[in-house]
């Protein structure tokens, strides 16, 4: 299921990856777009939809107590 949201992109002359505009209209993005590192992957946001979400992310790792550390041993099955 996950390959089947890949959109195909196309390169223009100076290498810049052209956003289909049905994922510019998804995304709400018109002149501006924020690359936000995800590990091994990237996003790209409206940016202030982007410190939106940044905003409740933080505020969902502080109300469930979460640490980089307990993040990192959640992702390597380690448990605490």
């Amino acid at each position: 299921s996950i390959f089947s949201e890949i959109v195909p992109t196309n390169i223009d002359k100076e290498g810049r990856i052209l956003i289909p505009e049905n994922l510019k209209n998804h995304a709400k993005i018109n002149s501006e777009a924020l690359f936000v590192g995800q590990g091994y992957f990237f996003q790209i946001w409206e940016p202030n939809a982007a410190a939106v979400r940044q905003k409740q992310s933080r505020q969902r790792l502080i109300k469930e107590k979460k640490t980089l550390s307990s993040i990192i041993s959640e992702i390597n099955g380690i448990k605490k």
